[in-house]
């Protein structure tokens, strides 16, 4: 009788795990469609040559402030939030937003997020400018 009641609540334990799995996939993939319709094949009309120097001082920038930590892109960084393919579903400004956590991307993000965010509403403007022109070139802008 025991092991049946053992193999009961294994089984329970085991739907619950999976249930709740699907549930966190589902709320973490929530966004993708609609920022997915955001994005473009074709280049935005009015768009900028790419500035690789520019860009070169964004990657330094990205090493530099640490974004890794919180963040991967082209495969390297924390991959809980990557930001490969950012640069087709945000404009620069919205990139840079969220970069601070201002306006709407500030109501986008946790609390938490936006407290950790707010050092870099330190870094020169230029930096930030370098950084946003590193993620639309490497987060496929």
């Amino acid at each position: 009788m025991r092991e049946r009641i053992a193999r009961l609540v294994a089984l329970a334990l085991g739907v619950a795990l999976v249930l709740l799995a699907a549930l966190f996939a589902e709320r973490r993939n929530a966004a993708a469609p609609a920022d997915a319709a955001r994005g473009s094949d074709t280049a935005s009309p009015g768009v900028a040559p790419v500035d690789s120097a520019l860009v070169a001082n964004g990657r330094a920038a990205f090493d530099e402030l640490g974004c890794a930590r919180c963040h991967a892109l082209d495969g390297r960084g924390n991959p809980r939030s990557p930001l490969d393919g950012v640069g087709a579903r945000r404009d620069p400004e919205e990139i840079r937003a969220f970069i601070v956590a201002e306006g709407e991307a500030a109501g986008a993000l946790r609390e938490s997020v936006v407290r950790a965010k707010e050092r870099y509403r330190e870094v020169p403007e230029d930096v930030i400018r370098a950084l946003v022109a590193y993620l639309q070139a490497a987060g496929g802008g």
